[in-house]
C-alpha cells in the first residue's frame, strides 16, 4: 500500500513538473517574441536604417582619410559607385537618407549625409539674432561653433557635411527656415552661413 502511495506521489509530482515547464515554456517563449516584435518595431521607427548606424551617427563615425572598404565596414554594407570619374559614392539607409562619400585627387573625402529636414526641425531653432552672426563673420574674430549655437537659440547643429579641412552644421525651424554653418576644422571659426529664413 505505501509503494503505490509513494509510487502515486511520485506521478503526481512528475506531472506538475511536467506542466509547469509546459506552462513556463510557453511564457517565456511568448515574452521573448513580444521582446523581438517590440525592438524590431522600435528599430523600424528610428528611421529604418539599412545599416549598423543612422545616417546622423554615420557621418560622425566616418573620417574623411577612410577608404570605401572602411566605410563600407562601418555603415555596414557596400556603398554604390554613383560617378567613376568623379570617385562619388553612396550609401542608400533609408528610403530618404543617404551617406554620399566624394574622393579628391589626395583620396580625401567629403562626406555629406542627405535626409529630410522633418528629421531635425525644431522649434527652439532662432534665427532672429541672424544679423548678429552676420556681422561677426565681416570681424576677424568669427564665431566658434558653441558661440554660433548660442546665437540661434541654444540649440545643437546637426553635421551634415565634412572634410580634411572643413565641418558644415544645418539648423532647421518647424517654421521651414534653415540655417547652413561652414566651420573651419584648423581655427574652429565660422568661415561661411547661408540659408533662407
Amino acid at each position: 500500500m505505501k509503494k503505490k502511495s509513494i509510487i502515486g506521489i511520485v506521478v503526481a509530482a512528475i506531472i506538475v513538473t511536467i506542466i509547469v515547464a509546459i506552462v513556463v515554456t510557453i511564457f517565456v517563449t511568448g515574452k521573448s517574441k513580444e521582446d523581438t516584435t517590440t525592438e524590431s518595431s522600435s528599430s523600424e521607427v528610428s528611421k529604418n536604417t539599412k545599416g549598423n548606424h543612422d545616417v546622423f551617427e554615420c557621418i560622425k563615425l566616418i573620417d574623411p582619410k577612410n577608404s570605401v572598404e572602411e566605410i563600407n565596414e562601418i555603415i555596414g554594407f557596400e556603398g554604390k559607385c554613383t560617378n567613376e570619374e568623379n570617385k562619388v559614392y553612396v550609401w542608400e539607409l533609408t528610403e530618404d537618407t543617404n551617406v554620399e562619400v566624394q574622393y579628391s585627387k589626395s583620396n580625401e573625402g567629403k562626406i555629406e549625409i542627405s535626409f529630410p529636414s522633418k528629421l531635425i526641425a525644431n522649434d527652439k531653432v532662432d534665427f532672429s539674432r541672424f544679423s548678429e552672426i552676420k556681422k561677426a563673420l565681416n570681424t576677424k574674430e568669427s564665431l566658434t561653433y558653441d558661440q554660433f549655437v548660442e546665437l540661434v537659440g541654444g540649440v545643437e547643429g546637426t553635421l551634415k557635411s565634412k572634410n580634411s579641412s572643413s565641418l558644415k552644421y544645418e539648423w532647421d525651424n518647424t517654421e521651414g527656415g534653415y540655417l547652413f554653418a561652414t566651420f573651419s576644422v584648423q581655427t574652429g571659426k565660422c568661415t561661411f552661413t547661408t540659408g533662407r529664413f
